[in-house]
């Protein structure tokens, strides 16, 4: 049977009778956190709670530090007595093990959220660890040291007014101004953006211009200073546009983003306005 199966088989046969000794990779756990306080009285007080979050926090730190990790997903539940706990979730933009942080998206969480029962204890659990390469500390003061970071930013703003409200913006791979940005998570990439100037303010509604003496008019005779960048597409979503754009100043210096209709009458509209 070796001959014409091989060893291994013999082997495998071999392990299954117990001839010889058939060692297993032992099963390891994914990591989990999972700790409680029962408090000495029940409570609605909001400090109280945070005081015990705070030994809970402590905890969960000295867990991701054991393991290199941060964590990305708090589940804090408040326990009740005879009624089911109220669960808070709270997300990170980014893996975090600091203390002091987590601490504040907590109570922004807890001002913002009205107890149904007073609590009897909380209990903090988390698995949505990531990995840490380091977090260094600073021999000296650093001169950013007192400011908080973007991240950290987003995130107290979407435990504060919810993640659904705070958004960012992607530049989409679409020559039509209207339809060249899209609104994602922040932080998320998007495609490439036009080389051409593109004022940051656009109007949501292309605005028509006056003419006078065959001239665009907008508080004084408009002056193209640069141009035309042309824009024909769209013909795959029934929204074609077909026009010609120019960088434009009127008699107060002000820079405008204005266009002239390629197709008849060759109309010319106010589309953005920089800065």
């Amino acid at each position: 049977m070796g001959k014409r199966f091989g060893p291994d088989l013999l082997h495998y046969i071999d392990r299954l009778l117990g001839r010889i000794d058939d060692p297993q990779v032992p099963f390891v756990s994914p990591p989990h956190f999972s700790s409680q306080i029962f408090l000495t009285t029940e409570t609605s007080d909001i400090e109280a709670l945070l005081f015990a979050a705070k030994r809970l926090l402590d905890e969960l730190v000295g867990f991701l530090r054991a393991r290199g990790s941060g964590v990305q997903l708090l589940r804090l539940h408040i326990l009740h007595h005879h009624r089911a706990a109220t669960a808070l979730h709270i997300g990170l933009l980014q893996a975090s093990r600091d203390a002091a942080h987590l601490l504040k998206l907590l109570r922004e969480r807890l001002d913002r959220h009205t107890l149904s029962a007073p609590a009897e204890g909380i209990a903090l659990h988390s698995d949505a660890f990531v990995p840490l390469t380091h977090e260094p500390d600073d021999l000296f003061v650093s001169s950013h040291a007192g400011t908080e970071s973007w991240p950290a930013l987003l995130e107290r703003l979407q435990v504060r007014v919810g993640s659904d409200a705070v958004k960012g913006l992607r530049p989409v791979a679409d020559h039509r101004p209207d339809r060249a940005w899209d609104y994602c998570a922040p932080g998320t990439s998007g495609g490439e953006t036009s080389d051409a100037p593109r004022p940051m303010w656009l109007l949501e509604t292309p605005l028509r211009l006056v003419m006078r003496d065959g001239v665009p008019y907008m508080e004084g005779k408009l002056r193209l200073v640069r141009g035309p960048e042309r824009i024909e597409a769209g013909w795959w979503d029934n929204a074609d546009v077909a026009r010609d754009y120019f960088v434009a100043e009127n008699d107060h210096a002000v820079r405008l983003w204005v266009f002239r209709e390629l197709t008849n009458p060759q109309r010319w509209f106010l589309h953005g306005i920089f800065g």
